[in-house]
């Protein structure tokens, strides 16, 4: 609804722009901008019905806009646009702590709770048709941040590799340093340490603390290890010996009769044969062991400003991914890059 007011008045501007001049124009746009609205007014077939509440960050856009929108107001001397006030909240909710966050993520919650009461047999579609909230973990100072006996300090910037526990919340992947210590702890030596990346904390396989070179994720990496830990050494699997394969039996070649000799019988030529090649073959069992944090669970919501208008999206920049629309949260297409530029596939 507020997308469509929002086209609604950007058409008024423009018909006052060219019809200005003309006499009885305010007659004229009224009557243009009635049958835009019957137009574009109408409800869009499948999406009649109560929708799910808004998540945490659009419930903070929708309070503090107002404030926003003066503040902008006052900066740039004339009334921001939609996209420039969505930017500003975008910045202000991010530079929010999880204590800042915390009575929006509450109220959501409380929300979104009342909604599966009223609406059972809404919940499972509705959940499968819109973005995921962004999960909410620790985000203080790792500096800060006390380790038990037997650990190491926090370590900027580095990552362990490999998942232990996979990343399902609560068996690999943790809200605080704390709760992924004691899993570690409870995992003995199926796990190192801990790496916490801009996703929350996961336990790690191996203690041996790597440098992370890609610039983004440097720094939102953290690691803590077990100081004690040894890795432990896997058997060497034995190599698979390809089959050697056998030989077929010798097969004796008849020459055949000339066709003016047909009448004439024709002998067996027992010095013709065919024979056949052995081919041996040899395959090794090369086994990777790749880390990456692109396995780290769930994308997070974020904006993204495209030909004048916001959209939210579930994948961090640089990434193909989903695209819904900012107001109903309704997935509309997809973000790809086609020769160096973003474009929007539409669904």
């Amino acid at each position: 609804m507020a997308a469509h007011m929002s086209r609604m008045n950007a058409m008024e501007k423009e018909l006052n722009k060219f019809l200005g001049t003309l006499d009885d124009s305010g007659s004229a746009v009224e009557q243009v901008l009635e049958a835009v609205n019957r137009i574009f007014g109408k409800k869009v077939k499948g999406r009649s019905g109560p929708k799910k509440p808004a998540n945490a960050y659009i419930l903070f856009t929708q309070e503090k806009r107002s404030e926003i929108v003066a503040t902008l107001t006052d900066e740039l001397g004339e009334k921001p646009s939609t996209g420039t006030v969505t930017k500003r909240a975008g910045e202000m909710w991010k530079a929010l702590d999880s204590e800042g966050q915390a009575p929006y993520v509450q109220k959501r919650a409380e929300l979104m709770a009342e909604f599966e009461a009223e609406h059972p047999d809404l919940v499972k579609s509705t959940r499968s048709s819109t973005p995921k909230s962004a999960f909410e973990f620790d985000r203080s100072s790792p500096e800060g941040m006390e380790v038990p006996t037997g650990w190491s300090s926090a370590q900027p910037r580095k990552y362990l590799k490999s998942n232990a526990a996979g990343i399902t919340l609560g068996e690999g992947k943790f809200a605080t340093l704390a709760e992924a210590i004691d899993a570690a702890c409870a995992l003995g030596s199926k796990c190192g340490g801990v790496t916490r990346t801009s996703r929350g904390f996961f336990l790690r396989k191996g203690n041996d603390a790597i440098t992370e070179t890609t610039a983004k994720k440097r720094e939102t990496t953290w690691s803590w290890f077990k100081l004690d830990f040894e890795v432990p050494v896997e058997e060497e699997k034995p190599k698979k010996r390809a089959k050697k394969a056998t030989a077929p039996p010798m097969a004796e070649v008849v020459a055949e009769p000339v066709a003016e000799d047909l009448a004439t019988p024709v002998a067996a030529d027992s010095s013709l044969f065919v024979s056949a090649l052995s081919v041996s073959s040899s395959a090794g069992d090369d086994e990777f062991d790749s880390d990456s944090d692109d396995e780290d669970d769930e994308a997070e919501v974020s904006t993204w400003d495209h030909k004048g208008k916001t959209y939210l999206v579930n994948g961090e920049e640089g990434e193909d991914c989903d695209v819904f629309d900012f107001c109903s949260q309704e997935k509309i297409g997809r973000r790809v890059n086609k020769s160096g530029k973003w474009k929007l596939i539409k669904a």
